[in-house]
């Protein structure tokens, strides 16, 4: 079923298939949030117990940097997609001519090795964090996530800026909406604006940013795709992070993001996911 060119895969929702790389609990609600806008979805995982083979529609178990399974998953789908840090971008870059893979291979080989990625932000001139700072223990700074979902036609939807804590491997949400200075905000939003841009991404992108005692503000890492943080955007805003990203990656009408009146000043509201690591300078 994978497309044979880009200019095929303009058809119907009821028609269309996800294929996504990881079925884990990033890959569930991604698949929840397809089946509930009529798009059937496929999983490729290493572990036949993986919550979402349960739950799509064509399930597939096998490594993620195995390039017969890759090459099975795509034949299933009619777009790609992935929530692991351990796919293999050459095997992305073999199949980008096959069927729209979004996030790109590109930005995939970039966030996911520290030294391009901190190359990647100089060469924009956006400041990355010290590795002073960065040593640091979190109690000391604020971290704050913007995840941002992009279009085809390079359209932009804000999800809120959330503030968060790390403890362990689990993402903590002291504050849906961060409370921020409009100036720290607005910066927080034009840095994310030109990451995005910049990759020309496709979907939906977290950025991850630290504030120091003396407030400076520097990008910590890039996360791209859904994060385990915005699981709170499926009750708190209008349109959560999963499902807007199935409807970028498929070229669906995306929906504008609002935070609901009742989560405008949520805090604490806690999020125990763990999966993905963030891809930290």
């Amino acid at each position: 079923m994978g497309c044979e060119s880009h200019s095929k895969c303009n058809i119907p929702a009821d028609s269309l298939v996800l294929g996504i790389l990881g079925g884990g609990s990033l890959g569930s609600l991604i698949v929840q949030a397809a089946h509930a806008i009529g798009v059937k979805t496929a999983i490729l995982d290493p572990s036949s117990r993986a919550p979402a083979l349960r739950i799509c529609d064509f399930p597939f178990t096998g490594a993620l940097n195995d390039e017969h399974s890759i090459r099975a998953l795509i034949a299933a789908s009619t777009h790609l997609t992935y929530v692991s840090d351990t796919c293999d971008v050459g095997i992305l870059r073999k199949y980008a001519a096959v069927i729209p893979i979004h996030p790109s291979p590109e930005t995939f080989s970039i966030t996911q090795d520290s030294l391009f990625l901190q190359q990647f932000l100089t060469s924009l001139q956006i400041p990355v964090v010290p590795a002073a700072a960065k040593r640091k223990s979190a109690a000391h700074h604020r971290k704050y996530i913007l995840p941002l979902g992009r279009a085809h036609d390079g359209r932009l939807f804000y999800f809120p800026t959330t503030e968060i804590a790390m403890k362990g491997k689990n993402v903590d949400i002291i504050s849906v909406r961060a409370q921020l200075s409009t100036g720290d905000a607005r910066k927080i939003k034009s840095i994310s604006r030109r990451i995005a841009e910049s990759l020309r991404y496709v979907g939906v992108i977290s950025i991850e940013f630290v504030a120091t005692e003396k407030k400076d503000i520097f990008v910590l890492s890039i996360i791209p795709h859904v994060h385990e943080s915005g699981a709170h955007t499926i009750k708190s805003c209008t349109i959560s992070q999963f499902e807007e990203h199935v409807r970028l990656v498929c070229s669906l009408p995306p929906k504008r993001p609002r935070l609901k009146p009742m989560f405008a000043d949520s805090r604490r509201i806690g999020n125990t996911m763990s999966e993905n690591k963030n891809h930290s300078i």
